[in-house]
């Protein structure tokens, strides 16, 4: 029950980073045709559409770590998966997996944050917005990702407890 909440709720905060990184991405392609037409067209260059769209990269990348992790979009790590899921290797490959890259993404996270807090009194060219909006993203990336990556192994241990259970010969008293 906890489990399925769990999924329920990491399922729809995965939904609205999609959303958002969609969202960036239309931004991001605006203000760059933008940016082309300012600097190429009227020779009158624009100083923060260039800033910004790059900022809206940097983010939708990063909200798209929690939908990459758990759709397993790794691929070095799906082939090794592929071949080992059926051995008896597989529930510790599984943990193992999820482990080293909750492990990094934790690491990544606390860098990330301090960075962030390390140049809050720096603001972007051509914003008076500070620099840590922009490396914000990492911790926040890392956080969905660490979301994702727990939703993808519980998920795929409860599936595979699932196709264990009825397996099992059922017993009957007759």
């Amino acid at each position: 029950m906890l489990i399925n909440a769990f999924l329920t709720l990491e399922s729809g905060i995965n939904r609205w980073a999609v959303r958002l990184g969609l969202l960036l991405l239309s931004v991001s392609a605006i203000l760059t045709f933008y940016q082309v037409l300012t600097r190429f067209v009227f020779q009158n260059p624009s100083e923060w559409s260039e800033v910004v769209a790059r900022t809206s990269i940097i983010w939708m990348v990063y909200l798209g770590i929690g939908a990459a992790l758990r759709e397993g979009a790794m691929l070095s790590v799906r082939l090794l998966y592929d071949a080992l899921h059926k051995t008896r290797f597989a529930k510790w490959l599984t943990g193992w997996i999820s482990l080293c890259t909750v492990a990094f993404l934790a690491i990544a996270g606390w860098y990330g944050a301090q960075v962030a807090w390390a140049v809050r009194f720096q603001t972007l060219a051509g914003l008076e917005i500070s620099i840590s909006w922009a490396y914000l993203a990492i911790p926040v990336g890392c956080a969905l990702g660490i979301l994702a990556t727990i939703a993808q192994t519980l998920q795929v241990m409860k599936r595979e407890a699932t196709v264990a259970s009825s397996a099992r010969p059922v017993l009957t008293n007759s």
